[in-house]
């Protein structure tokens, strides 16, 4: 069974690349297929925080990490933060 910090990664390696795929979309002004990628979005968003919510309830997951998961699992969460950071820099370009 994979750890709770690995299926995090996991799971924000997927966002990124929904998130990367929508603004394609953006870029292409394909509205459906934004729309339909949004909701895939926030079907793994409600994954990761439910696991999230589990690793705050027992921080002895956090402990009990290697430093190299802790490492891999900050480099996706400054992936995820500069994607959505352009997606909503593109967004705010079409308004």
């Amino acid at each position: 069974m994979q750890q709770p910090l690995e299926y995090i990664t996991e799971l924000t390696m997927q966002i990124v690349f929904v998130i990367e795929k929508e603004m394609e979309c953006l870029r292409l002004r394909d509205k459906q297929k934004f729309r339909a990628l949004q909701d895939i979005e926030g079907e793994l968003l409600q994954l990761l925080e439910k696991t999230r919510s589990k690793v705050m309830d027992n921080t002895e997951i956090l402990h009990e990490s290697s430093p190299t998961v802790l490492e891999k699992l900050n480099l996706v969460f400054s992936k995820f933060d500069r994607c959505l950071a352009g997606k909503h820099a593109l967004l705010a370009q079409m308004s």
